[in-house]
């Protein structure tokens, strides 16, 4: 009967799972290393069964640890927490509009419209760059595909 609920964080499943072992202990059961191990991986919500098969694959739950087998989960949560944060950020988009203005050179010089001058040095020291890149690939002996 005991499921990790929807939602539910490694640690929190973590907390409730030894809590209930640690009363089963007390109560006189015993249980082996790769009981309590099969126990997590067979417990743990759906959206998790991946990481479950790669550990299951990897690892030999006989010899496994408990802590390490939640801390090997908890790590894989933290990864998709910050992946999700990403990918949030990217939905947000932070939107960059440039203008082209010419110089006294008469080259073209790219500028940000955005209040933040550390973003636009950085753009700028990689436009410089990128031109750099572009002159040497010109006048390198080697051929390069122009597709």
């Amino acid at each position: 009967m005991f499921r990790m609920h929807n939602g539910e964080s490694i640690y929190d499943f973590q907390k409730r799972f030894t809590h209930l072992i640690n009363h089963l202990v007390d109560l006189g059961r015993k249980f082996e290393k790769g009981e309590l191990n099969l126990k997590v991986m067979q417990r743990v919500d759906r959206t998790w069964q991946a990481k479950v098969t790669a550990i299951e694959e990897s690892k030999d739950l006989t010899s496994l640890r408990l802590a390490t087998l939640f801390r090997k989960l908890r790590e894989h949560e933290q990864k998709l927490h910050i992946f999700e944060e990403n990918e949030q950020q990217d939905k947000k988009g932070k939107r960059v509009t440039l203008k082209a203005l010419k110089s006294a050179k008469g080259k073209r010089v790219c500028e940000e419209s955005s209040s933040d001058d550390s973003e636009t040095k950085n753009f700028n020291l990689l436009v410089k760059k990128f031109r750099k890149f572009i002159r040497r690939k010109k006048n390198s002996p080697y051929k390069f595909n122009r597709k």
